[in-house]
């Protein structure tokens, strides 16, 4: 049975089949990301939480992935991903601010109040990027 119709069939054994599936075969662990958050978003934060921290290198791809493929998921990627991961908060800056301008405001408020450190390098991007 293809795993689109198991989860269409078994709602409910969605979650187990994603922890099992990324715990046994990482190799399809982007697949599953990719499945879930498409065809259930209700499940997308449970496995954008589940992959970020069983699986350090998924984080940029997972934040890539969620942030691109469904606006109203950007501001809660954010949120989790630069609050349980610090390194990646200099690299969600550069993507939201540069791939999605409706977002820089936001994004700099975000940023700026929950790490002080890229106050000045916020500071910087948005006077020399956008002069209003």
């Amino acid at each position: 049975m293809s795993f689109r119709l198991f989860n269409t069939l078994k709602p409910l054994l969605t979650c187990r089949a994603l922890d099992f599936l990324t715990s046994s075969n990482p190799l399809l662990t982007c697949r599953a990301l990719d499945f879930l958050t498409s065809s259930n978003a209700l499940l997308t934060c449970r496995a954008l939480e589940f992959l970020t921290s069983s699986n350090a290198f998924l984080t940029c791809r997972a934040l890539d992935f969620l942030t691109s493929s469904n606006a109203l998921l950007t501001c809660q990627a954010l949120d989790f991903l630069t609050r349980s991961n610090p390194l990646l908060t200099y690299r969600a800056s550069d993507f939201l601010t540069s791939s999605n301008a409706l977002l820089t405001c936001q994004a700099l408020d975000f940023l700026t109040r929950s790490n002080p450190l890229l106050t000045c390098r916020a500071s910087d991007f948005l006077t020399s990027s956008n002069a209003y």
